[in-house]
């Protein structure tokens, strides 16, 4: 394992169209290092980090769009804008609906036993209080430090800290059902950019189990 080795994963990915395919549904470092070992590169979080700095690619297009630490608006980028339509309201997306069901999802490697010691009443109702409330700041800074009070350590996963109840799908490969999951985001994929005639990269899926906030 090396940062060399992502370096080589790099070169092929930008010589191989389909692996360019497989890596526009790559949202976090655990699939990237899951999909390098698939075809015979093995490296770590941590050379991906390594090789990142140093690593020069022939174009200056993203080759990987992961996790980044600042939001778009913080760089300034213009604010983006959804309508959510239905999929039956929408002329020959049947395809499309049917691949988009198959992302749903449980790993059994996510531990509901711990979300579930986790979770407060008080912290799913303050989810309805707004941020113009007086008494917002306080009850939101509390929420953050809630984990802490329940002796739940900052390294546990995501939904074991009671403010964030989400669970990021990308970030666990290790179970039966993530191989399928992925060739799943990889067809999808293909077929969103068959309807809408342009390129289109998967940005997550999150999982919202029972009274998630």
């Amino acid at each position: 394992m090396s940062k060399e080795a992502v370096e080589k994963f790099y070169e092929a990915l930008e010589n191989t169209e389909a692996l360019r395919q497989q890596v526009k549904v790559i949202t976090t470092e655990e699939e990237l290092v899951k999909l390098g070992a698939n075809h015979g590169y093995c490296f770590t979080k941590k050379d991906i980090a390594a090789a990142n700095a140093s690593y020069v690619p022939k174009s200056d297009k993203p080759l990987i769009s992961i996790d980044c630490s600042e939001s778009a608006s913080d760089k300034g980028f213009p604010h983006a804008y959804h309508y959510e339509f239905k999929f039956s309201e929408i002329p020959g997306f049947e395809k499309i609906a049917e691949e988009v069901g198959k992302l749903k999802i449980k790993p059994d490697t996510v531990d509901i036993g711990l979300y579930e010691k986790s979770f407060w009443e008080a912290n799913l109702k303050f989810a309805d209080v707004s941020p113009a409330d007086p008494e917002f700041q306080q009850r939101y800074l509390k929420s953050l430090r809630s984990y802490l009070d329940q002796g739940v350590a900052s390294s546990q996963p995501e939904y074991a800290w009671s403010q964030f109840h989400l669970i990021n799908l990308d970030r666990y490969v290790d179970h039966s059902l993530y191989d399928d999951y992925f060739r799943t985001k990889v067809k999808l994929i293909e077929l969103l950019e068959e309807f809408f005639g342009a390129e289109i990269r998967f940005s997550g899926s999150l999982w919202y189990p029972p009274n998630a906030y």
